[in-house]
């Protein structure tokens, strides 16, 4: 029984010493998260010009008959879209964006009560164009334009591959984080120590503002050339760094 309560005393002695250690190590920031930390932010935006741009045209037929209206829509999307390949060249695509043939109503009244009438059918057929050249989006408008389109909806500018440019960005955002804190550590007259941890926030995007939609009048587009001027796309990126100080 004696030996029992011995070897009792003696592990709780060592839990004791133990817990005590564990705590003295909390203390002084060991085995754990630091006592004291510095985060700073960093954002940077980083500018390229578009190398891509992106709008529809639409081909709008009516007729008192749904095939009638179907196959003068065809007619006229074809000249279109063959129009718009011939100046589009291998650097563009055309390609349908949406198609829909629905019934078009009319209201008329008649004794006195008011009723619906089918007054025929509307085909809609919208036409998607990209182009890595520019410089002939004036052109493809008046193109399409020219050979039936009935209207041209805005024009998107964009890059098709942002990961440069986000790293670019990402780069610059880190240096001025860490700049800010040097600073910031030096004004408080404390040592920066390790990074701890970082994050980034992003990329935000900042995209040319579309060129306004050119309503369907045939004679608009086509009687002088369609100029188009795109700004550049504009990325941002936050970075988040948390130090520690002594």
């Amino acid at each position: 029984m004696n030996r029992n309560r011995a070897t009792t005393a003696l592990l709780a002695t060592l839990l004791l010493a133990c817990s005590a250690c564990l705590a003295g190590g909390a203390e002084n920031g060991e085995g754990g998260a630091p006592s004291r930390t510095l985060t700073t932010t960093g954002t940077a935006t980083v500018e390229a010009a578009p190398d891509r741009a992106r709008f529809v045209l639409e081909v709008e037929t009516t007729d008192k008959v749904a095939e009638r209206c179907a196959e003068r829509n065809a007619e006229a999307s074809d000249a279109v879209m063959k129009a718009v390949k011939r100046v589009a060249g291998a650097q563009g695509t055309v390609t349908t964006d949406s198609y829909s043939l629905s019934p078009r109503y009319s209201t008329e009244i008649q004794g006195g009560v008011r009723r619906q009438v089918l007054d025929g059918y509307s085909a809609r057929h919208a036409i998607a164009v990209v182009t890595a050249d520019l410089e002939i989006i004036g052109a493809l408008m008046d193109a399409a334009v020219g050979t039936g389109a009935t209207g041209v909806g805005a024009v998107n500018f964009y890059i098709e591959d942002t990961d440069p440019l986000r790293r670019k960005a990402l780069s610059e955002a880190g240096e001025r984080a860490k700049a800010d804190a040097v600073t910031l550590a030096e004004s408080l007259d404390v040592d920066l120590g390790r990074l701890i941890s970082a994050s980034h926030g992003g990329p935000g995007l900042v995209i040319p503002r579309p060129l306004a939609r050119a309503e369907s009048l045939h004679g608009g587009l086509a009687a002088a050339a369609t100029p188009v001027e795109p700004g550049d796309v504009k990325l941002s990126v936050t970075v988040t760094a948390v130090f520690e100080i002594d």
